[in-house]
């Protein structure tokens, strides 16, 4: 167990450091801006977000798959997988730049900001090379190099955003223009670098190469947009349904969230090769039900303890966001229950079904574009927090239950229980005021402890065995 919590710990260096400087500048950002301003801001941000998948149609991951088997035709394999991506992005610069007011006027209100929409345009062809590089990077596994440009990226976004919204204007602006320079110049830098170490004589086409890699990567399109609705629906909606103060209170509280996120990820980055190599081994599934269980109540706790400290996000981001501690517990379900599910939903990957995977992210989708439907109009950016926490919570056991379907039959319970328990804090924590609401997540942690002490000592033997 202690090698394993030792991997753990190298693994998150690197997200934990991308995440942090991440935190610090949105803490920087809205302590300056107003709630209005950063919800301008915020719709930069969501282009961030769906840029990858519009862009690059999954061909990365073709390129990844195909990287070792390319042997010596890896520069040319580079080049053949970049090509139709990078195509798309300067398709899409060119349409950005010419429909300028139009997409001012969605996107901020206004159809008099040009040079944010010029500087979003070269973001998306900068988004193609940046994530070729570092896809290359990671299957050379150059994890020194990877990770460095990761942080640079976020370090040049802190200085630029930050310095331009001290000496140029504190407006949405300087975030705007703060993280495309940043992104273009990470691209720029990252490729220049990777490169250098290919041949330019590899830069030609092959027909044969470049269908296969299609052939892999389209199917995995679809999935890849509905994930898209299920992260992004609710800005998208805000955006229209409400006003630039309630995106921009309700994208900080999601800021807030991303650092629950990163421990999601680094568990993520390690339990995926270790849960195939005691199934390559045929470990016991008792190790895995016991996994399940740890991972499930420590989460769980680890929400309540969040929601026990749930004022330190207004001090976080300052009191033009103090609104943002209503709507941030739901938002707690999304790293949480897809934490949880990270450990129940290996019996997909297991049993090789993965377009089971289409239909979780199909039925979670579906109810995240209903919900946020309702409930925006009703309850602003609690209703859309609603929809986020809720859809991930229908993510979770749709997850499960297919799980359980495909592999062995796991016991349920204790999931119930924990959905149950973080479900009740989520609504008491955004509808209700007072020291009751401590009282009450003070009293499901007690109940939860009570509940898993029977398994208190099944759960020591197995953990001294590994």
């Amino acid at each position: 167990m202690r090698n394993l919590l030792k991997k753990m710990g190298v693994f998150s260096i690197g997200p934990i450091g991308v995440t942090l400087l991440g935190f610090l500048t949105v803490s920087a950002a809205t302590h300056i801006l107003s709630p209005d301003e950063y919800g301008r801001a915020s719709m930069f941000f969501l282009v961030q977000e769906i840029a990858p998948s519009m862009v690059c149609l999954s061909m990365n991951q073709a390129y990844g798959r195909d990287f070792i088997l390319a042997g010596d035709k890896q520069d040319k394999l580079f080049f053949n997988a970049i090509s139709l991506p990078l195509l798309i992005s300067l398709s899409l610069l060119l349409f950005s730049v010419i429909s300028h007011e139009w997409l001012s006027q969605i996107l901020y209100g206004t159809s008099g900001e040009s040079t944010a929409i010029y500087l979003m345009s070269f973001t998306f062809p900068s988004t193609v090379i940046y994530t070729f590089s570092l896809m290359r990077l990671r299957m050379q596994e150059d994890g020194l190099h990877h990770s460095t440009f990761i942080i640079l990226e976020k370090v040049l976004g802190f200085i630029l955003t930050i310095g331009l919204l001290l000496l140029y204007e504190k407006s949405f602006r300087s975030v705007v223009y703060g993280k495309a320079v940043s992104c273009i110049l990470s691209a720029l830098f990252i490729g220049v670098f990777v490169l250098r170490s290919i041949s330019i004589k590899e830069a030609r086409l092959d027909r044969c190469m470049l269908s296969n890699m299609l052939q892999y990567a389209l199917p995995l399109i679809p999935a890849s947009m509905i994930a898209w609705i299920l992260t992004s629906t609710d800005k998208a909606m805000l955006r229209f349904l409400c006003s630039y103060t309630e995106l921009g209170l309700y994208t900080a509280a999601s800021k807030v969230i991303s650092v629950i996120a990163v421990i999601q990820s680094c568990f993520t980055t390690l339990w995926v090769p270790v849960s195939f190599r005691w199934y390559s081994t045929q470990k016991n599934n008792s190790y895995f039900n016991l996994v399940m269980r740890i991972v499930g109540f420590f989460a769980t706790v680890f929400c309540l303890f969040i929601f026990l400290c749930k004022n330190l996000v207004g001090w976080v981001l300052g009191r033009g966001f103090l609104e943002a501690i209503d709507i941030f517990p739901f938002l707690a379900l999304y790293p949480i229950m897809y934490l949880m599910s990270e450990t129940t939903t290996i019996g997909i990957a297991f049993s090789k079904k993965t377009s089971w995977n289409i239909v979780v992210s199909a039925v979670s989708g579906g109810a995240n574009l209903l919900l946020n439907f309702l409930l925006i109009p009703i309850f602003g950016g609690k209703g859309a927090a609603i929809a986020t926490g809720l859809s991930y919570l229908i993510f979770f056991w749709a997850r499960t239950l297919i799980s359980r379907k495909v592999w062995h039959s796991f016991p349920l319970l204790h999931f119930v229980v924990n959905s149950l328990i973080l479900v009740a804090n989520c609504f008491v924590h955004t509808f209700w005021s007072g020291y009751g609401v401590y009282l009450f997540s003070f009293i499901s942690i007690f109940l939860l402890v009570l509940f898993n002490i029977p398994e208190t000592k099944k759960a020591y033997i197995l953990l001294k065995q590994l």
